[in-house]
């Protein structure tokens, strides 16, 4: 039977029964879909395009028109078309556009858990920085006397120191081994006193210190990690910065100095899946670095590096250092994989992580080594891994002739 309507143009169109049956259907889903029960009239013109009918329109006069045919029915179109309709496929567009509805708001929920997730991370933020100001206005960073070790007349050579693995906020008390944050202290003093004496027997002009991660214990590496730690997140960051500082001018005193640092796994800010890319502790501690460089009258020079790796060149050779949770340290081949991913040539890949010194060769005269830990030995190494270890660190001394990797014990 059908029906008819003027147009924009002033032409009387006649419309068919399957014409009216489809939009009688798509005004039904689309006041579904609406909270407001109303029919966007722009979608159901663009919807009865895609099933096929182009002679439908968004105007007064075609509302009209649908309005009295979904009185004269009832509203809805007899059970034995929708059937016939829904088998030959041709409502589509109804599924179509439910579709897009239901994604759309799929992604408005994701968009709102993200920007309720950067909410919470950006108070946490604010929290952090607040408790670093804090910290650190307490802090006493002393100038120092400088009082060169090196003989020019003989060979002069360079360091590279590693600091891996220091866990400042760490408690210890199982089977023996004890560390806490007097305990941590004493420790690096220690190694300033050791690389001090490798300086000057081996004439050192600069030493090179590379944080190589888990600078801090942390508090977000695992549940219940709070019964294990000493100090707030914000207090280890401040507190580890002020050591590290006052280890560094300990050098200063008798060797050029530059420092630079990037994240280890327990440097996390925030849970494992919630943590952006390069967000760590050790950022947080190398621009408290920067800054103490960047307004005293310290020698100590700062470098900046990538969040999760450094490579340091002298005297023409090449070491890539990383912390080891990202890089398959364990692999034969992972020297050589690493050279080609970087486009250098690398002598020596050097990580942490593990808490053991060890050192491999992998080719002629390429080296893979691991530098040990300050932290040592705790509960989970002895209970989880069964496994133990010394404190120690490791150095790299380089000149224009060769390249030595030495343990340092603690």
């Amino acid at each position: 039977m059908g029906r008819s309507y003027t147009n924009k143009s002033g032409e009387k169109i006649k419309v068919s029964e399957s014409h009216l049956d489809a939009s009688l259907e798509l005004v039904e889903e689309l006041q579904k879909a609406s909270p407001s029960r109303r029919v966007s009239w722009a979608a159901h013109r663009r919807m009865m395009i895609e099933e096929g009918f182009d002679d439908s329109e968004n105007s007064e006069a075609y509302r009209q028109m649908i309005k009295a045919e979904r009185k004269a029915r009832g509203v809805l179109p007899q059970v034995e078309k929708y059937a016939d309709m829904v088998a030959e496929g041709k409502l589509e567009s109804i599924k179509n556009e439910i579709g897009m509805i239901q994604h759309n708001k799929l992604d408005a929920r994701q968009e709102f858990l993200r920007l309720s997730r950067l909410k919470r991370e950006l108070s946490k933020e604010i929290v952090l920085i607040e408790s670093l100001e804090s910290a650190l206005s307490e802090k006493d960073f002393a100038s120092v006397r400088f009082t060169p070790v090196v003989d020019r007349r003989l060979k002069v050579r360079k360091m590279y120191a590693g600091l891996s693995d220091f866990h400042y906020g760490a408690i210890v008390d199982v089977e023996g081994f004890t560390y806490n944050i007097d305990i941590a202290e004493e420790l690096l003093m220690k190694y300033a006193d050791e690389l001090i004496d490798v300086a000057t027997k081996e004439n050192v002009e600069e030493i090179h210190v590379v944080n190589m991660g888990d600078a801090i214990e942390s508090a977000y590496m695992r549940h219940g990690q709070g019964y294990s730690v000493d100090k707030t997140l914000s207090e280890q960051i401040a507190d580890a910065a002020e050591l590290i500082i006052a280890f560094l001018q300990k050098l200063s005193q008798y060797v050029k100095v530059t420092y630079t640092g990037f994240n280890g796994n327990h440097d996390r800010m925030s849970s494992k899946n919630d943590t952006i890319y390069s967000d760590g502790a050790v950022n947080v501690i190398n621009r408290i670095i920067e800054t103490f460089v960047k307004y005293s009258d310290t020698k100590i020079k700062f470098e900046a590096t990538e969040p999760y790796h450094y490579v340091g060149s002298s005297y023409g050779r090449n070491f890539l250092f990383v912390h080891g949770d990202l890089t398959p340290i364990k692999k034969q081949s992972v020297l050589a994989e690493q050279s080609m991913l970087y486009g250098i040539d690398f002598d020596v890949l050097a990580a942490g992580h593990i808490h053991h010194f060890t050192m491999k060769e992998v080719g002629l005269n390429k080296f893979v080594t691991t530098f040990g830990s300050i932290k040592g030995s705790d509960e989970y190494s002895l209970k989880t891994i069964n496994t133990s270890s010394s404190r120690s660190q490791g150095v790299i001394l380089v000149d224009e002739e060769d390249f030595e990797i030495r343990k340092i014990k603690l």
